[in-house]
């Protein structure tokens, strides 16, 4: 009957919409990512960790992020880490003391907040967040991961329509503690050498090495 086929076409509708939706979200995570990788570049970020159950826990600090494709130095006021795309080195200002290892993808992920958007397309389901009309120079794009297992339910990525380069990214974790990377403007560099993310023993003769490689 004539209701039966517009529930069909309607539900047909949505189920096209929804597809047009996400390859349109997905796209645009894409242009970013190629953006990232493209050319060295430099950014000032706030890192926060929020848990709702205490607030004690809540912290926010502020660092200078260096990237090159899957390199990456993060530099805070505390700590600093360097990644060569195979090896990190964590060095503890306080104690004066540097750990190496060759990291999971999935730590690296919590480090440098800016590679959950390089494989995500791949890995997630994406939406369009709805937003104000106050908040229009964004796109604002939720990430629902596929793998049950993992330990975070939604990601939100805040992208700027002017250089499309990601502003924020939320992390929502099934524990209810939040992550929140916050950007500021990017700096594109010129070419670095290899050493820029390495982190050289010479240079700090006293320090304490853990290596766990």
């Amino acid at each position: 009957n004539m209701k039966k086929l517009l529930i069909i076409l309607l539900a047909l509708f949505t189920t096209a919409t929804f597809a047009q939706e996400e390859q349109q979200a997905k796209q645009i995570l894409l242009s970013s990512v190629s953006l990232i990788q493209k050319s060295p570049l430099q950014t000032k970020f706030q890192l926060s960790y929020f848990n709702p159950r205490s607030a004690d826990e809540n912290i926010t600090k502020e660092g200078t992020l260096v990237i090159s494709g899957r390199k990456f130095v993060v530099k805070m006021a505390d700590v600093e880490t360097f990644f060569n795309g195979k090896t990190q080195w964590v060095f503890v200002k306080e104690n004066n003391e540097v750990t190496i290892t060759e990291p999971t993808l999935k730590e690296l992920r919590e480090i440098n907040p800016l590679l959950l958007i390089s494989d995500c397309t791949r890995t997630h389901r994406l939406a369009f967040e709805d937003q104000s009309a106050a908040d229009k120079a964004f796109w604002h794009i939720c990430l629902y991961p596929l793998d049950k297992a993992a330990d975070y339910f939604q990601i939100k990525i805040k992208i700027a329509k002017k250089d499309k380069y990601p502003r924020s990214i939320d992390i929502f974790q099934k524990n209810g503690d939040k992550i929140k990377f916050f950007s500021t403007a990017y700096t594109v560099l010129k070419s670095l050498p290899d050493n820029k993310f390495v982190f050289d023993v010479k240079t700090n003769p006293n320090v304490e090495v853990n290596d766990l490689r």
